[in-house]
Parts: C-alpha cells; structure tokens; sequence
C-alpha cells in the first residue's frame, strides 16, 4: 500500500481544496482487438510508477479524427509485432494494445487495458508500471486539452487511488527509464518517446505543474 508520508497528505488536502475534479474515463477495454499471447497480471499494490508515453509514429492526424479508430490501428500493430523470439525461436507477438489508458487530440481519456495485466512497454519496468498513451506524433506538441487531461489523469492517479502505490515522484517519461534523458530508473529500451510531452512529465514530478 501507498506509504502516507506528510506531502502526499499535504497535497492530497490541497487537491480537496481547489475543487478536485475527477476525469471522465471512457471504456474501450471490450472495444479493441484482442491477441492470443497469455497476459501476466500483478496486483495492484505491485504498480509503483507511472510510464507517460507517445505513439511517435503515424503523427496524431488533424482535430475531429477518430480517437477509437486510431487505438484500434495500434492495437493490431501491437498484436502483429514480433516483439521478441522464445527458446524455439518463434516470434512472440502482442496481446493487445500495450497501454492501460490514452487520451486523445481532444482530451479524450479512455482506459485500454486492466491495471492488473502486465503490458509491454517500458522494458524491465513492466511489473511495476502503468502506461498512459498521449496521441501525439514525434515532434508533435501536445494540445492544450491533451494536457489537461493528462494533469487530471496524473492527479487522480498519484493523489486519488490509494491501492496503488505510484506517486508523482515516480512518474517518468519513457525515455527517462531508459538512458535516453536520463533521470529514471534504467530499465533499458533507449527511446525518445515522450518526445515534446517530457518537459511536462518532468514539471509534474517536480511539483510545478
């Protein structure tokens, strides 16, 4: 369980105080395409750090675009990818879409997957990680309504879900976690995702945003 340490109370407080407004979470969990590749789950007190991603690749298309279409496309991406070899040496492809939760070009956040399922997407910090996907292409700005959102979603998480123990110290963009900045554990996975959101994720775990 989370430990309660005084500026975790201080914020958490502070958050009531300013009128902490929850965000609305869609659920596409039954709406996208599902792989054959078992899942590994964890319980939720395992989930001690926040993985803050991009997609890199396609760029988010223009406003209006359809956000489910879009998860949908990377879902079968991610289902199809030979994401690694097993000692036969037949490729080892995807369960799904390997994050637990995206928000959209306008601010849409909708959950993917279960918390409890074991994603990959961060390296060696997949056991004890979660993954929240911005739309956002490399070299992309986030919107004004994606980082809303992602504020809100980082809030609920870290300050309003007391049966994990992830916080805003432990909020990494991915490349942090893997050498590419620097700053993170080093988890491996050399990556410049979250490309233009890292200033952001580096705000937020600093206490300025």
């Amino acid at each position: 369980m989370r430990k309660y340490n005084h500026e975790y109370e201080y914020e958490r407080v502070r958050w009531r105080k300013m009128g902490y407004e929850a965000p609305v979470i869609l659920d596409w969990r039954k709406k996208l395409p599902r792989g054959s590749q078992p899942v590994v789950y964890r319980a939720p007190g395992e989930i001690a750090y926040i993985g803050v991603h991009y997609d890199g690749a396609p760029p988010r298309p223009a406003p209006g675009y359809n956000i489910l279409a879009r998860q949908i496309d990377e879902a079968n991406y991610h289902i199809h990818k030979n994401w690694n070899t097993n000692p036969k040496g037949s490729p080892i492809y995807g369960s799904g879409l390997m994050y637990h939760y995206i928000i959209g070009g306008d601010g849409t956040i909708a959950q993917t997957r279960d918390e409890s399922e074991i994603l990959w997407h961060i390296c060696n910090g997949n056991r004890v990680c979660l993954a929240v996907k911005v739309d956002c292409g490399q070299g992309q700005e986030p919107t004004a309504e994606q980082l809303s959102s992602l504020n809100k979603m980082l809030t609920w998480l870290c300050y309003h879900r007391p049966d994990i123990p992830a916080d805003r110290a432990h909020t990494y963009g991915h490349g942090e976690c893997g050498g590419q900045y620097g700053g993170g554990p080093r988890w491996g996975n050399a990556t410049d995702c979250p490309g233009r959101l890292l200033p952001y994720v580096r705000r937020w775990r600093a206490g300025s945003w």
